[in-house]
């Protein structure tokens, strides 16, 4: 079993969290140098996205500063971590059942219980196209513990005729290499070896731009329409004067202690002001930024199932709404049982306790709206085709609690009829 846990030559991957920008473009001078990168834009490096030690990653940036892109993110992966998440036998055999045992134990004994790293997982995909996760054997617990490896320390990916094998990171010191072994990494990959993936955030990337941009134009504006100081020259003058005069100025602008200024005679300072608002046309420009970055963003939601983010407010959703939020489950659920090995964690997981992964489990996401709703409603027009009275058959309360199991809100029926909780969670009337 020994030779199963991983081995590291590198620290914990949230010590691996800065690396030396000159080292990153030394012999990777060219955007395709990155293995498994690529862009629309060629001339764009991966760093351009994920940022530095120094500063941070315009996708990062992104998912915490921007209210409509961090809420929108968030409910992604709530919508999935919230759920009843199941860890179930791939098989019947004796291997197949202990397997399951076992990634339960480790994931209730982790750093990273499964919840959170089902949530953690989804929205750094989404937020950066892939996660890389380090695999650490906790030997006083014997389960595996997760750690983060930030995107900004990928110098890139390796794989060799196709195989992915690993990643090679920058610390502060030097590069290292974490075998996918070792590792874990996840991608919502384009095509076939596209590792750092697709960023949900890649479409707003030229509109966030711009509208940071916006801001920070209209906030210098607003500085500088304070007015300027200005010195003048009235006649013959030293060089050391202006000099005093620019080291004063210097000291006025970075609001550093000032001890006032004597000018020499023939120097004179004024101060210009200028009256000129640029709020009405920052307002509407700023207006037309957010309702991009909305649309794209409400659409992602809809792809959740959400109609205008309803669902998210608690609002009522259609039929349509459920059907595409069933969807978004299986969708992520696909991606979390990969068959590619280095993007399996329950594989992972299970060769570490030494057994065959082939004997891994896999995750069930149960979710209340996966059903054949319209199955449902098509049983129901065809008892009212037959001359069915739905209400005087079923009852108001049993019609509500219908509704609930086929994804409405019965809120209108509920009203109408004054029924309690109790009513549509108890027996028929």
């Amino acid at each position: 079993m020994e030779d199963r846990k991983p081995k590291f030559s590198i620290r914990d991957a949230h010590y691996i969290m800065t690396h030396d920008l000159e080292n990153r473009l030394v012999n990777n001078n060219t955007p395709s140098s990155y293995n498994g990168w690529t862009d629309p834009n060629g001339s764009l490096y991966p760093l351009d996205f994920f940022g530095t030690v120094w500063q941070t990653g315009i996708y990062d940036e992104m998912s915490k500063s921007h209210p409509i892109i961090a809420q929108t993110l968030d409910v992604q992966a709530d919508a999935i971590a919230n759920m009843t998440i199941e860890i179930c036998p791939s098989g019947e055999s004796v291997q197949h059942l202990l397997a399951a045992e076992l990634c339960k134990y480790s994931f209730e004994n982790s750093n990273m219980g499964l919840k959170f790293f089902i949530r953690d997982i989804i929205h750094k995909t989404s937020t950066n196209g892939h996660a890389l996760y380090e695999l650490v054997f906790n030997e006083d617990k014997n389960c595996v513990d997760l750690f983060y490896v930030r995107s900004s320390s990928i110098l890139q990916f390796e794989s060799n005729a196709g195989v992915y094998e690993g990643c090679r990171l920058n610390t502060e010191t030097q590069s290292l290499f974490l075998d996918q072994e070792k590792s874990l990494l996840v991608s919502l990959e384009d095509f076939p070896g596209n590792y750092y993936g697709i960023s949900q955030l890649r479409k707003l990337l030229s509109t966030y731009q711009a509208y940071k941009a916006t801001y920070q134009n209209f906030l210098a504006s607003q500085r500088n329409s304070k007015g300027f100081l200005q010195v003048k020259e009235t006649g013959e003058t030293t060089e050391q004067s202006w000099r005093n005069a620019l080291d004063w100025m210097n000291r006025y602008y970075n609001n550093d202690d000032n001890n006032g200024l004597i000018l020499d005679r023939n120097l004179e300072v004024s101060f210009l002001t200028a009256g000129n608002s640029v709020l009405p046309e920052f307002t509407a420009t700023i207006d037309k930024y957010e309702k991009t970055i909305r649309d794209a963003m409400m659409d992602t939601i809809n792809n959740l199932g959400m109609e205008s983010g309803s669902r998210a407010l608690g609002s009522q959703f259609m039929v349509s709404d459920a059907q595409k939020f069933a969807q978004y489950v299986s969708t992520w659920e696909t991606l979390l049982n990969s068959r590619y090995y280095h993007s399996n964690i329950l594989k992972k997981i299970t060769q570490i306790m030494d057994i065959d992964p082939d004997y891994a489990p896999y995750f069930k996401i149960i979710d209340n709206s996966e059903q054949d709703v319209e199955a449902q409603i098509r049983a129901l027009q065809a008892l009212a085709a037959m001359g069915a009275n739905i209400m005087k058959d079923l009852g108001p309360a049993s019609l509500a609690r219908l509704y609930k199991m086929i994804g409405f809100e019965p809120t209108g029926l509920i009203e109408r009829e004054g029924l309690t909780e109790e009513d549509i969670d108890g027996d028929n009337r």
